[in-house]
């Protein structure tokens, strides 16, 4: 599961999204210029974020 999730600084000085952290796991397929359209996009700039993986089964809850 850990190849289809990737590392993002696109939130860095929290240029999109004020109430996320500057580092964001993101869908690896999705690149930073697609995050900042989807941030412009939605209310509060937020973008959907892996927010838990299961260790065992491999599921995982996203949102904003």
């Amino acid at each position: 599961q850990r190849e289809r999730w990737r590392v993002s600084e696109v939130n860095r000085g929290y240029a999109a999204c004020p109430s996320y952290p500057p580092c964001v796991l993101v869908p690896r397929d999705v690149d930073d210029h697609t995050l900042l359209k989807a941030a412009r996009f939605r209310q509060a700039g937020r973008f959907p974020v892996l927010c838990y993986c299961h260790r065992k089964n491999g599921k995982v809850l996203c949102g904003p």
